[in-house]
């Protein structure tokens, strides 16, 4: 059974520069990951899950 499990996620978006800029700019503008991921998706602009701004945050600070 696990020799059938699939590692790394074969589905991955890739979000262009445009894409990161427009989440950098609404968390300037003090709103959450999770409010970003909400309101992006409401607005149908941009489907994201807060879990990939977090990794961003995260890897811009490296």
């Amino acid at each position: 059974m696990a020799d059938s499990r699939v590692y790394g996620n074969t589905n991955s978006v890739k979000f262009t520069p445009s894409d990161w800029n427009l989440v950098e700019g609404l968390l300037k503008g003090n709103l959450s990951p999770e409010q970003i991921a909400t309101r992006t998706s409401i607005e149908k602009t941009l489907s994201i899950c807060h879990e990939s701004i977090y990794g961003h945050i995260h890897k811009d600070k490296k």
